[in-house]
């Protein structure tokens, strides 16, 4: 055991085990090279055995910097989406941006100074495809309201759905 703090003293001593140099170069890694926010960010340093008193750094952090991250994030999955409608993506943005560990004001301020595309394709397609499963068991006005109906919860507004319906 001797040995074993004696180099653990030395490696001290020569600046190879210093807690606050690990947390900075951890967080600065994680700011640059990760998706994560800055209560993952502290999770995680807390899941290596750091105490809430040594993760000050994360909070050192402007939040310009947060935010311009989460800008490029938000803008990539708006520009990927091919699959959820406006109301669908900003619900999943928030929901998945808050389990990367940002704060909820940051997304919402970021997600409304972002501008949605409109995308009649994606409700076409949608349409397309809950006409060919439910075609086969209703037909008339009941095939049309389970249609409107399931194009509602997917998020899908009136205006966007009426457009739908007036070309088919």
């Amino acid at each position: 055991y001797d040995i074993i703090n004696e180099t653990i003293s030395k490696l001290k001593k020569d600046g190879y085990i210093n807690r606050e140099l690990y947390i900075k170069c951890y967080v600065d890694d994680a700011v640059t090279l990760s998706n994560d926010g800055p209560n993952k960010i502290r999770k995680n340093l807390s899941k290596l055995g750091f105490f809430d008193d040594e993760m000050e750094y994360v909070t050192e952090i402007e939040d310009e910097v947060w935010l311009n991250k989460l800008d490029k994030i938000i803008s990539k999955k708006i520009n990927s989406n091919h699959r959820y409608s406006n109301n669908k993506l900003k619900e999943k943005l928030l929901y998945d941006l808050s389990n990367e560990g940002y704060y909820k004001w940051m997304i919402e301020q970021v997600i409304k100074s972002k501008e949605f595309k409109e995308d009649d394709t994606l409700v076409q397609k949608e349409y397309d495809k809950l006409f060919r499963k439910l075609s086969r068991k209703y037909d008339g006005s009941e095939l049309s309201y389970q249609i409107k109906q399931r194009l509602y919860v997917k998020g899908f507004n009136s205006n966007e759905i009426e457009k739908v319906f007036l070309k088919n």
